[in-house]
């Protein structure tokens, strides 16, 4: 060539370059030249071999340069295809990596090389890609269980090891999950409460670095679980101040012992409430209930009930419990707040509040505790009693107590209870603020509950009625409320019987020692002496004239057997006849006892035979007249009311005879007198305290027929005027 430029320079220069714009280019042969200067040959290039290869993987571009003058520089570019970053371009050996690719893609690389003089050549090679991903692998893990505010782990970790990216969604049962984190190969959720097992699907997504996708599901069945409630049950307890007020300053909060306890639906607390377990508080006040199924909307609900059922290994029964009189006799409950079962531990504690106001001088909000400190007064009772006889089975009674009840006699069911008093298997007890409570009156309480003991396990001869501690009663009054007031002591080991008054007001209430001595009219007439005596014989304290101290198990013997079954009426006679002949080593102690209260125990029966003291009234002894049939009373007997009317001592008179065939018998009650058209004689014939027959017509003398079986009986005689 170099000679024919050299003959037609000027065209050859044209022809040639029109040469290099048709054959420039192409891969892997000879270079291609720009224009040089006369006389300079340009360089020779060859970009290298086209290659095939695979993605990721490292491409290393070898090329060669010649010239005659000398290479001065060589560059790499990019021509065509996706881009990548080359190292070393200004080499003839360059490298790069293969990028990924979803098919086969082909890359353009040149190379230009300068000669010393300014000459270049280039040259192509053609780089082929082959796409060798097949995408990653989601892998979500196993299908599983979870229980109800279990904490669950999710896992892609199993998935493809070219998966780069991870993104988890929840498709199906969605409500109450909330993922810890979405876009993380590993997450959490907590399960939420369910009612009832449901499922939940999730969605794992990987992404590899091509940005290729798999997806794969995991269904987590939820279960409610089950859960665990416990809690310390108390109430505020009012003491008394010295002048037997109550002092609500001075309250305490106590454990509410041995009362049932039930969770609820709190779904169905408004309509027919649905109970999912029962327990009772312990003697700290705790209850607890084990294994709930969780997820369920509950309240726990402490009721004003107290009671237990025997069973073959422990015989023992009672069932008590405080109703409102005033409102269809329905039970007290405290409730809680509703709450989520969860499986874990729930604690709900609840406390009974008095609903006093100290600033107000009032109640300021329901008072919620004065149930629970009737019913424990109960507890006292019942746990006294078990402790001398296990097997105990005690018939129902209610405590029957509203803030409506007040001292009028008249309609229970309004309120008007009279006072607090007993009466076939019911406690009536005060509550109205503004004339007189007793709710706080725990001996008053046991006072009460005394004469339920009385009714349901010994004999209650008593004809109730009014009485004062300096009354000479009724022998069948005395005894009644002297064991009354002695039995509350016994209960509580407490010999002081505190009866407050109002609520708030200024008004003092009053106080017995049961344990004085000291008390006026002493006799077996009087209830002072009778609890004076019962106490002593029961306490462990010794005093003057007291060296007694036989608890509570042979004063319990004496009232279930002895007493109960006496032919007598109950009196301190039966009583103290039977518990020093049932305990003999004390026999001294007990008269000694007796003697300071100004009975003859010395030679004592149950009818009291040998007694001398007659308070001062002829007319009073002997206290039982023998009388025979086809005959009559050795000696007139007065029915009096030199020391009140109704239950006061020899209204009632008494005698006592034995049938000794089984006959009709005739009694007949004759006055005597210049005031005998006045009179009007009545006649009950008792047999071992049960009223056989009466005959209460009116008029000055009494007839009645009665048929008899043979055995002893006593007549008790009065005039009903």
């Amino acid at each position: 060539y170099m000679d024919v430029a050299m003959l037609f320079k000027n065209q050859i220069i044209i022809l040639i370059t029109a040469f290099l714009v048709a054959c420039g280019g192409g891969g892997g042969g000879g270079g291609s030249s720009s224009p040089a200067p006369v006389n300079n040959i340009i360089p020779v290039v060859d970009a290298g071999s086209d290659q095939v290869v695979n993605e990721n993987s490292t491409v290393t571009l070898t090329a060669t340069a010649s010239d005659a003058d000398g290479i001065s520089s060589q560059t790499w570019t990019q021509v065509s295809g996706p881009s990548v970053s080359l190292n070393n371009v200004n080499n003839l050996i360059s490298t790069f990596t293969a990028p990924f690719v979803s098919e086969n893609t082909t890359l353009e690389f040149k190379v230009v090389a300068t000669d010393s003089k300014g000459g270049q050549a280039e040259d192509s090679v053609i780089i082929s890609i082959t796409n060798n991903n097949a995408g990653p692998t989601a892998d979500a893990g196993a299908d599983k269980a979870a229980v109800s505010g279990a904490n669950v782990i999710l896992t892609g970790a199993d998935s493809s090891d070219s998966a780069t990216s991870f993104s988890w969604q929840v498709i199906s049962g969605s409500n109450g999950i909330e993922l810890a984190s979405s876009n993380s190969e590993q997450t959490t959720f907590t399960a939420p409460y369910v009612a009832n097992e449901r499922t939940a699907i999730f969605q794992l997504t990987v992404t590899d670095l091509q940005g290729e996708t798999n997806k794969d599901q995991i269904t987590i069945t939820i279960s409610p679980g089950t859960g665990d409630i416990s809690g310390v049950i108390k109430y505020e307890n009012v003491p008394h101040t010295s002048s037997s007020k109550l002092d609500y300053d001075n309250s305490t909060l106590d454990f509410v012992r041995g009362i049932d306890v039930e969770l609820i639906d709190a779904t169905t607390i408004n309509s027919a409430p649905i109970i999912l377990a029962t327990t009772k508080t312990n003697a700290l006040g705790e209850y607890s209930f084990a294994n709930i199924a969780s997820g369920k909307s509950a309240i726990v609900r402490v009721k004003s009930t107290y009671s237990k059922t025997a069973t073959n290994a422990d015989l023992s029964s009672w069932d008590m419990k405080v109703v409102d009189n005033t409102n269809d006799d329905a039970i007290y409950a405290l409730d809680s707040s509703a709450f989520v079962i969860t499986p874990t531990m729930t604690i709900k504690d609840l406390t009974a509040l008095s609903g006093w106001s100290s600033s107000d001088n009032d109640y300021a909000s329901p008072r919620a505790a004065a149930p629970f400190h009737i019913l424990d007064r109960a507890y006292d009772m019942v746990n006294k009693i078990v402790a001398v006889d296990t097997d105990v089975v005690m018939p129902a009674v209610t405590l029957n107590w509203s803030i409506n009840n007040r001292p009028t006699s008249g309609d229970r069911t309004i309120g008007n209870i009279g006072t607090s008093h007993y009466t076939n298997n019911n406690l009536y007890i005060l509550g109205d603020k503004d004339t007189d409570t007793d709710e706080y009156d725990g001996h008053v309480i046991l006072h009460e509950l005394g004469h339920y003991f009385e009714d349901n396990f010994s004999r209650a001869d008593s004809i109730g009625g009014n009485h004062g501690s300096g009354d000479r009663l009724d022998m069948r009054v005395a005894f009644g409320e002297g064991f009354g007031n002695a039995w509350s002591g016994m209960i509580t080991d407490d010999s002081y019987y505190r009866d407050s008054s109002i609520s708030g007001g200024s008004l003092v209430g009053f106080d017995i020692n049961v344990e004085r001595n000291d008390g006026t009219n002493k006799g077996w007439y009087s209830e002072s002496s009778i609890q004076s005596i019962l106490y002593d014989i029961y306490d462990d304290a010794t005093e003057t004239n007291d060296s007694v101290s036989l608890g509570l198990a042979p004063i319990y013997n004496v009232l279930t057997g002895a007493q109960k079954n006496t032919p007598a009426l109950t009196s301190i006679f039966s009583f103290a006849a039977a518990i020093k002949a049932e305990n003999p080593a004390a026999d001294t102690d007990i008269n000694t006892l007796l003697t300071a209260q100004s009975i003859v125990g010395s030679g004592m029966d149950i009818y009291g035979s040998t007694e001398t003291n007659n308070a001062g009234n002829a007319n009073v002894l002997p206290i039982y007249t023998d009388i025979t049939a086809n005959g009559i009373a050795s000696s007139e007997v007065c029915s009096i009311k030199t020391f009140s009317t109704k239950n006061k001592l020899s209204v009632y008179r008494f005698f006592k005879f034995t049938a000794n065939t089984t006959a009709t018998y005739t009694f007949s009650a004759s006055s005597t007198g210049t005031t005998s058209p006045a009179i009007d004689p009545d006649i009950k014939v008792f047999k071992d305290g049960v009223l056989v027959d009466k005959f209460e017509t009116t008029g000055p003398s009494q007839t009645g027929d009665v048929d008899l079986s043979p055995g002893d009986y006593v007549i008790a005689i009065a005039d009903f005027n």
